[in-house]
């Protein structure tokens, strides 16, 4: 099996959280930053494959003006903040796929 590479946020050690028989959730120790479950027989292997993937550009927050949202740019989940800015709700990374997030003046 390969192994985990550190977090891609905070270098810290990568673990799998295993729920059982039915999913594995691969996350930092240190940070808790951390994707989502992964199912099936190969879920381990899958876990594994999702955490270790690298991104060669910055994600970041995208705007939505028409409707009044904030988009990830790695997962496109979207949130609506109920105004200001994820700077100021403090959100550095996105709720949905634990991925660091920029925001772009």
């Amino acid at each position: 099996m390969t192994e985990l590479k550190s977090c891609p946020f905070c270098g810290g050690e990568a673990v799998l959280s295993l729920g059982g028989e039915h999913f594995t959730i691969p996350e930092c120790a240190e940070c808790g930053a951390k994707l989502p479950a992964q199912y099936g027989q190969d879920r381990n292997a899958k876990a594994i494959e999702a955490w270790n993937k690298r991104t060669e550009r910055p994600q970041c927050w995208l705007f939505h003006d028409e409707s009044d949202t904030w988009e990830c740019s790695a997962c496109h989940a979207c949130f609506e903040l109920d105004g200001g800015t994820p700077k100021d709700k403090y959100l550095n990374y996105c709720p949905v796929c634990g991925i660091k997030l920029e925001l772009l003046d």
